[in-house]
């Protein structure tokens, strides 16, 4: 054999690696015989590795590309091998260089055509699949990345996208702030000189448009007041002066000065109350925002309650809070209304019974404010019957009213 040619030997071995025939040896393996194990071929230190070789043969009825030490007198060759079963048993086929493929097709030629057929038809499919795979691969890793890379770009402009609202809203809760607040001191001039004119002697068309006027500068130094605390909110600059406060005291007197105003309805209200002022734990509250909290609660159930009805304010302790309750006598609230009701502008189909009106922020400021002292606030109501607002306060330990 030339130096251009591959060498190589083909062995035909029953089940358990007993050389059977050998179908080429160019080597020249001295322990290459019939009735030899195929592992004496080998050297010891490839033992190990032959014994897998030939399981994965049996196992799947075929293996390529296995890298064995052959033992010759004077040094160890590396050969590539590959195995086929061929009936009840094993053919083994090894050469040195690249051509094994030769090599593996001129051995196989001594057994027969049909025996050649099918183990070239093994080494096809192999290839295939191979190639297949490597495509497939190739395919998923390319659309990854073109998916990965316009993920990356959306993030980006997201992000960018996110810091301008974040920068526009700012400059709204600005602007807002900034007329809200020129707004409110002409408004309440308008409002006091239309409640001064009132007292005055004047005919019934002239009062009848004087109170036009005080009712609505009312209600637009309610709203200026309303959108003043939503730019506060929104622009995180809703502060809390908390100190230890008597709750009790402090919804009683809030209730006397609502009732006030409850009076121009006939409407009652009344004061129920389990939280003694001189027993109860102090609560470290903004003594000012929890009267605005009370304001918009018993001012919304006067609001929507007929003349002549009652609202009840209650408060109790309940574990580790305090529960005010404010119940009245009005239309009630529909489960999809109560859905929106602490939204903006999250006003009810139900109009005030003296034709106020509202501006659907009220209790949006509530709620920010109960949550910002670290409570709770819910309503319960049926279409019909009435509703009640809860506000639950957290009492706090000693240690944090120091």
């Amino acid at each position: 054999m030339s130096d251009g040619q591959a060498s190589g030997i083909a062995l035909l071995c029953d089940a358990q690696g007993v050389i059977m025939q050998v179908l080429r040896d160019d080597l020249a393996l001295p322990n290459a015989v019939p009735g030899q194990l195929f592992l004496r071929i080998l050297d010891p230190g490839s033992w190990h590795k032959a014994l897998s070789f030939l399981a994965e043969i049996k196992a799947q009825g075929a293996t390529f590309d296995w890298e064995l030490n052959v033992a010759q007198p004077e040094q160890a060759t590396t050969l590539h091998f590959a195995g086929g079963v061929v009936g009840e048993r094993v053919l083994m086929a090894g050469a040195v260089n690249g051509r094994f493929a030769a090599e593996l097709y001129e051995a196989l030629t001594a057994i027969s055509n049909v025996q050649t057929n099918q183990l070239r038809a093994a080494v096809q499919e192999r290839s295939q699949m191979a190639r297949a795979h490597a495509e497939l691969d190739s395919s998923l890793y390319d659309e990854i990345s073109r998916l990965n890379n316009e993920l990356v770009a959306m993030q980006r402009e997201l992000a960018q996208k996110n810091a301008e609202l974040a920068r526009l809203n700012e400059l709204k809760n600005q602007f807002l702030g900034m007329a809200a607040h020129d707004l409110r001191n002409p408004l309440s001039v308008i409002m006091m000189y239309s409640q001064s004119l009132l007292d005055g002697d004047l005919s019934a068309e002239q009062r009848d448009f004087l109170l036009k006027i005080n009712q609505m500068s009312e209600f637009m130094v309610n709203l200026v007041n309303d959108l003043l605390d939503v730019s506060a909110i929104e622009s995180g600059r809703l502060t809390l002066d908390l100190w230890p406060t008597d709750l009790a005291a402090l919804v009683s007197d809030n209730v006397a000065r609502n009732r006030l105003l409850a009076a121009r309805k006939q409407i009652e209200i009344a004061l129920e109350s389990a939280l003694a002022s001189a027993a109860a734990p102090r609560l470290l509250l903004d003594a000012a925002k929890i009267e605005q909290v009370l304001d918009n609660l018993i001012g919304n159930a006067v609001k929507f309650s007929p003349p002549g009805s009652r609202v009840c304010v209650t408060l109790e302790q309940a574990d580790n809070e305090a529960r005010i309750a404010v119940q009245d006598q009005g239309p009630g609230i529909s489960p999809e209304e109560q859905a929106r009701l602490f939204q903006p502008f999250g006003r009810g189909r139900s109009k005030g019974t003296g034709g106020e009106k509202s501006t659907g922020l009220g209790l949006m400021i509530v709620k920010r404010i109960v949550t910002a002292h670290g409570g709770r606030i819910w309503v319960e109501s049926e279409p019909g019957a009435g509703a009640t607002f809860f506000v639950a306060l957290p009492f706090r330990p000693p240690e944090e009213m120091a």
